[in-house]
């Protein structure tokens, strides 16, 4: 029972070391060496746990969308409201990717240069664990009769992808945007479009 505690403690560790360095430096500005070197252990006993860079890369990032589901998840159980439901995802999502895990905002900025697998099981991982909960929160709305009768679908696509147009600028516009500016721009003015009223 200790050595499988011990191996998934070792595992954990290697994980976090990824997920650190990745953050810093990208997937193609980070090594396996460096990640192991990061960890404390042995460079072959990172392939014992990860067959291969793009494996560990692959778990990092599911590791920082299972956070920021579980961040989603806690801020959707204060209301039943799903105009509030929808202030708090874009809040808490924009949040993680810039504060509580920043390893997602360097895979969303490189995520067109990963190797297309990769880059494809990333999109499914996060449509899975948080598109589709955003999508749930507008349905609600509708059948609610709060907001308009849209595609439900379409409007998370768009309001997923003016987060992400403000996420993958941030770096570049620091000077140019408050923190919660790009918050506000998709609240007031995108959202504020699916009102009845």
């Amino acid at each position: 029972m200790m050595a499988t505690a011990s191996v998934e403690s070792r595992r954990e560790e290697i994980l976090a070391a990824a997920i650190r360095l990745f953050a810093e430096r990208g997937f193609d500005g980070t090594s396996t060496r460096e990640i192991a070197r990061a960890a404390g252990t042995k460079h072959s006993l990172l392939f014992y746990h990860f067959r291969s860079k793009a494996d560990l890369y692959l778990a990092a990032v599911l590791d920082q969308l299972e956070s920021l589901a579980a961040n989603i998840q806690t801020s959707l159980e204060a209301s039943e409201d799903p105009v509030a439901r929808l202030r708090a995802y874009v809040e808490v999502y924009y949040d993680c990717f810039t504060n509580r895990e920043p390893g997602l905002g360097v895979c969303l900025r490189e995520l067109s240069g990963l190797p297309p697998e990769l880059a494809r099981q990333i999109a499914d991982a996060h449509n899975r664990k948080t598109t589709g909960k955003l999508e749930e929160i507008i349905a609600e709305g509708i059948r609610s009769g709060l907001f308009r009768a849209l595609d439900a679908r379409a409007c998370a696509a768009a309001i997923t992808g003016i987060l992400h147009i403000f996420l993958r600028m941030r770096p570049t516009a620091r000077n140019r945007f408050a923190p919660d500016e790009a918050v506000h721009q998709v609240l007031d003015v995108y959202c504020a479009g699916l009102l009845t009223s």
